[in-house]
Formats: C-alpha cells, sequence, structure tokens
C-alpha cells in the first residue's frame, strides 16, 4: 500500500484513504502482569499507605514489602519467559525479576535523606 498524496504515512503506516475499505489497524494487545509486579504492587500499596511518614522512610518501609514479596515469588511456578520452559523445576526459585527490582528499589531507598 502506498500513502495517498493526500494523506502522507504517519509512523511508518499508510495513511487512513489507503486501507482497503472495511480494513482496520489492529489494536495492540493488553500489557500482561509480569512477574516483577509481583514486587511492585506491594511497594506501591506500601509506598501510598504510609506516604505521611515522609518520603525516606516510606520508601524503605515500600521496599522491605518489595523484598518480601519477591521472595514469595518462590512459591510460584514459572509461566511465562525463560523460566516458564523449566515448569516445575522452577518452584522455590524467587523470580530474578523480582529480586532484581526489590534491590533496586532498596538500592534507591538507601540514597534518600
Amino acid at each position: 500500500m502506498r500513502p495517498s498524496p493526500a494523506r502522507p504515512a504517519i509512523h511508518g503506516r499508510p495513511g487512513p484513504r489507503c486501507s482497503p475499505p472495511g480494513w482496520r489497524w489492529p489494536t495492540p494487545r493488553a500489557a500482561r502482569p509480569a512477574r516483577c509486579t509481583d514486587a511492585l504492587d506491594p511497594f506501591r500499596r506500601e509506598l501510598r499507605a504510609r506516604a505521611a511518614d515522609g518520603l525516606p522512610t516510606a520508601w524503605r518501609t515500600a521496599a522491605e514489602a518489595a523484598t518480601r514479596a519477591a521472595a514469595d515469588t518462590a512459591r510460584l511456578i514459572p509461566t511465562r519467559g525463560r523460566e516458564a520452559r523449566r515448569g516445575a523445576l522452577g518452584h522455590g526459585h524467587p523470580d530474578a525479576g523480582a529480586v532484581s527490582l526489590a534491590l533496586l528499589l532498596t538500592a534507591i531507598g538507601g540514597t534518600l535523606r
């Protein structure tokens, strides 16, 4: 398909007049939750709950919640990503994404004053 002179291509897609009748651009799929969200959601909830304590204290408390949640991923059986190939053999090992996110949040909390 070539863009029409009246409607040039936008971001590599042909202009609206060049699409076949009745055809629509595919809509992007909703983002699927990743395992690192197992650590991010408790962090977010705890940070909001402790907002009145000040940012450094609230961040450190929330980072501790993320660390506990990352450790809890060891109870899960991986279903996505490279670890999914291991199946039940992955049981007992915390998710690397959740652990690395918890470490990052803890390190950031250590720099706040």
